[in-house]
């Protein structure tokens, strides 16, 4: 299982947890934490899902930059579910700034409208 530690801010990265009943669980050491500084999820990291194909894992993530705010997908691979690396086109899916607006800036009727949305596609 992988999580959001409750005991620790979401900046410090996604936590991870084992169990072979479901009740009991042993911590183990995280997926990954924030990126360098500069990176595009240098600010923060939010735990995403997780997938199994032909025997090798893949985890979509949520990564927001100091830079300007915005949150971006990203992907980590991983063989065991135990050491997982970044993907090295990360981030995978990037807002399109066509179909949203800065709540800041509004309409010159005076109207804000804010949407995020994205159709890309990942080749695995």
């Amino acid at each position: 299982m992988s999580y959001r530690p409750r005991d620790r801010l979401a900046e410090e990265g996604i936590g991870h947890a084992t169990s072979t009943d479901g009740i009991h669980w042993t911590e183990q050491p995280p997926v990954i934490g924030r990126g360098e500084p500069g990176s595009w999820d240098d600010a923060a990291i939010y735990t995403g899902s997780a997938i199994e194909v032909a025997g090798k894992y893949y985890m979509l993530y949520i990564g927001l930059t100091n830079a300007d705010h915005l949150q971006r997908v990203g992907l980590l691979t991983s063989d065991d579910m135990f050491r997982w690396e970044r993907f090295a086109g990360d981030p995978v899916i990037e807002p399109d700034p066509r179909w949203y607006e800065n709540p800041q800036a509004p309409a010159p009727d005076g109207r804000v409208e804010f949407s995020e949305t994205s159709r890309q596609t990942l080749d695995l």
